[in-house]
């Protein structure tokens, strides 16, 4: 199934990696796809603050990116509850937990927060190597997954 999904400049589509593991098999999580909203942003720089202000080492909400990818993979594994997790250290990436198969956990790249938001103002929209089955064409916006 081939998706085309429109990136704004309000609220752009980004990609973010999948951490490597040597357990990801039976599943191939390659990248998750988030619409990073001015909510979305809000909330990194609030959780962020909540870590500094109450000496906090991480703070983890439940938060689901638009989609852990390639294809039905997340139908397939179960995914759900996934997690926004944000370090007092200025870091943040998702986590979830399939219901079937391995590995534990799934997880996306760590991401600094001030380079994240800096990079996708200047328009960037894949970070880390989201795999073959991600096409960005950088002229129209759209995004091919």
């Amino acid at each position: 199934m081939n998706n085309v999904i429109k990136a704004t400049e309000q609220s752009p589509v980004v990609h973010i990696a999948a951490s490597e593991t040597d357990e990801r098999q039976p599943f191939d999580l390659e990248w998750i796809k988030l619409t990073v909203t001015e909510s979305f942003k809000l909330k990194l720089r609030q959780l962020l603050e909540l870590t500094r202000a109450h000496d906090l080492s991480e703070v983890r909400v439940y938060f689901n990116p638009d989609c852990w990818g390639p294809g039905d993979i997340e139908e397939e594994a179960g995914v759900s509850n996934s997690e926004l997790v944000v370090t007092a250290q200025g870091a943040f990436w998702f986590e979830t937990i399939p219901a079937y198969g391995e590995p534990e956990t799934f997880e996306s790249e760590y991401m600094d927060i001030e380079l994240f938001l800096a990079a996708v103002e200047r328009g960037e929209r894949e970070f880390g190597d989201c795999g073959d089955d991600l096409e960005v064409e950088e002229d129209s916006g759209e995004v091919e997954a």
